[in-house]
């Protein structure tokens, strides 16, 4: 059996450190087991992609004779970062009984025997765990002595009940390999190992080499063996006698420790399987080495006429090595390969005033660590005083109200006081227009705009650069209001009167209409009401857009009489005067209920009982629904009252 590498990960864990064996107890008796994934292969039970755990027993397959103390190790492989185990171990008591439960590596800081019970063959609750760290890599858990009873056969050595938990204190399901014990009366050994060279454990070897092994078998019977490495080297051997096996190792990389697996089978002999693994380290490869930059780290006051970015790199083992210097912003970059150690420049060029430049240097050898180094730097140039442009007389003025739709042109002068080139940009939310300029000098800059909305408050940015001179940006926002809507006005003329109409019979008429508000207002009209008497017609019945430059509108009104047999009736008009097959044709503005204008309507058929005065009364109906001041002056005249008195 060979000795097993031994290391800890001191990586701390997100659990908080166990700090009692109740603790450690508690864990693995309350999280779920698992009786993992079982293999027979020994090449199979470790993995060096590190993401499988394998626990295994070791050796997986003994002989023994009657009486015989032999051992066994329960090993674990883990494939990611743990922090104990706890396994029930079943075996046959007709053949062979458990002595003791020893802790096989100091590495683990709690351990716990478990119950042996010969009489069923068990061994229950062995543990181990650590505190406050983890295990990353092989390690032996269990050294686990038996005797052989005075019966031939062979017992199965078979772990279950296994709990492997990581360091987050969750289970891990592990691949396991059991094992088996034969009890033979007549006893022949299988091959054993000797010490390898390098030894196990060992650091600091070549990157090619050969890995050598005495393999013995203790009757001198011949044997096949095999010796393979984690990076996919191997060698073996069949029919050989005692001696050292070799495996010759080339390829391997720095810094990176591998696993050699060697199993060796005496067929005519014991017919066993001796297997056993060793672990081996390379030595390291520095990567380079970057110092010394010029200009300094942080550095500020630079001038502007600097030509030259300087940093030492250098190799610790003397590889060559390929380098790069890039900047941001650009002002240059260099690079070389196949490079031995000493300084390394960049030319630059085009540097600006009071502006942090970063240079970012980056060093590779790989034919040795093959590891790169990356170094960044900054450093900021002089000051150098120049004022960014300015802006005056805006038009519109800032705030501007009541701005005609018709205007068109927005601008501004935009000056920079040395007289440096300008970029500029006129912008406009809600968008109506934008417009910029580059390298230009100072003057007057225009904006042209179009599609403007009453009523609607506009702004407008303009911004600036000197790129030459201060390269700094100078915005100013200005906002203005454009005029209110014109409002329109309804106004009617005529009235509808039809006399003595036979019934059923048609009569037309006509009155007209138009728009007598503000100048460019627009008016949209409809025929809301009219008399619920007749069949009406209306021509148009509406319209939009109309306004006071377009004049008067004419409306055809077309009325089929009642047929109906004449009979005394009343209609209820808007004033709350009643009188016989009158009425009034409403027409409102659509946009304002409160303008609108009623129409009288008037129509007699022969049978019709018509007022003698009604004429009359209709006449002043509509001049005071045309002059609503005038009824105020009238009321004081008798015969107004006496007229007012018949139209009731």
């Amino acid at each position: 059996m060979g000795e097993s590498m031994k290391k800890i990960s001191k990586t701390k864990r997100s659990l908080k450190p166990v700090t009692t064996f109740l603790t450690i107890i508690l864990i693995f008796s309350t999280i779920g087991l698992t009786n993992g994934i079982e293999t027979n292969n020994i090449a199979d039970k470790f993995d060096s992609s590190r993401g499988t755990t394998y626990l295994s027993i070791v050796p997986a397959n003994q002989t023994v004779g009657y009486g015989d103390t032999f051992h066994i190790i329960v090993h674990v492989d883990p494939g990611e970062p743990i922090i104990g185990v706890q396994i029930d171990l079943s075996f046959n008591a007709t053949l062979v009984h458990a002595v003791s439960v020893a802790k096989a590596d100091d590495t683990w800081e709690f351990f716990q025997s478990g119950i042996i019970n010969n009489t069923s063959g068990e061994i229950h609750a062995a543990a181990v765990a650590v505190f406050g760290t983890t295990v990353s890599i092989p390690i032996d858990c269990f050294n686990i002595t038996f005797t052989a009873q005075n019966t031939v056969g062979t017992s199965p050595l078979t772990l279950h009940n296994v709990i492997i938990t990581d360091q987050n204190a969750s289970p891990i399901t592990p691949v396991i390999t059991n094992g088996q014990v034969t009890v033979s009366s007549t006893v022949n050994l299988p091959p054993t190992f000797g010490t390898p060279s390098p030894v196990n454990g060992s650091t600091g070897q070549p990157l090619s080499f050969s890995w050598n092994i005495p393999i013995n078998d203790p009757e001198g019977d011949l044997f096949s063996w095999s010796i393979q490495c984690s990076n996919g080297q191997s060698s073996s051997g069949s029919s050989a006698s005692n001696g050292t096996k070799s495996l010759p190792l080339s390829g391997l990389a720095y810094s990176t420790t591998y696993t050699v697996w060697v199993n060796a089978t005496d067929p005519s002999g014991s017919g066993q399987t001796t297997s056993g693994y060793y672990t081996f380290t390379t030595e390291s490869n520095d990567p380079p080495q970057i110092t010394n930059p010029s200009p300094v780290n942080g550095s500020t006051g630079v001038p502007i006429s600097t030509t030259t970015l300087s940093i030492y790199i250098s190799d610790p083992d003397g590889d060559t090595f390929s380098w790069s210097i890039q900047t941001s912003p650009n002002i240059g970059s260099n690079s070389g390969s196949s490079a031995s150690n000493g300084t390394k420049t960049c030319t630059i060029s085009g540097l600006q005033y009071n502006t942090t430049y970063y240079w970012f240097v980056n060093a590779t050898d790989p034919s040795g660590s093959g590891v790169t180094t990356y170094k960044w730097y900054y450093f900021t140039t002089e000051t150098h005083i120049n004022d960014p442009p300015s802006f005056s007389n805006e038009i519109p003025p800032d705030e501007s109200a009541n701005v005609p739709l018709s205007t068109s042109i927005l601008s501004v002068d935009i000056s920079d006081p040395e007289g440096d080139n300008i970029d500029w940009t006129i912008q406009t939310i809600p968008n109506v227009g934008s417009s910029s300029g580059t390298g230009q000098t100072s003057g007057t800059k225009t904006c042209t705009i179009s599609g403007l909305a009453y009523n609607t408050t506009y702004t407008w940015i303009v911004s600036a650069i000197d790129p030459s001179g201060s390269g700094e940006w100078t915005t100013e926002t200005y906002i203005f209001t454009t005029e209110n809507k014109p409002i329109p006005d309804l106004m009617c003329y005529g009235d509808l009167t039809w006399l003595n109409v036979k019934k059923g019979s048609t009569v037309q008429d006509s009155f007209t209409l138009e728009n007598i508000g503000e100048p460019n207002s627009e008016l949209d009209w409809k025929i809301e009401s009219w008399p619920d008497w007749g069949v009406w017609t209306f021509n148009p019945s509406s319209g939009e857009n109309l306004k006071p430059s377009d004049g008067n509108v004419t409306i055809q009104v077309t009325v089929v009489a009642p047929n109906a047999r004449i009979r005394p009736r009343t209609i209820q008009n808007p004033d709350g005067k009643l009188s016989s097959y009158q009425g009034y044709v409403k027409v409102v503005n659509k946009e304002s209920s409160n303008d609108y204008y009623n129409i009288p309507v008037l129509l007699t058929t022969p049978r019709t009982k018509t007022n003698p005065n009604l004429f009359l009364i209709t006449f002043l109906q509509k001049l005071i629904d045309r002059f609503p001041m005038l009824e105020k002056y009238l009321q004081f005249f008798p015969i107004f009252n006496l007229i007012l008195k018949l139209s009731t």
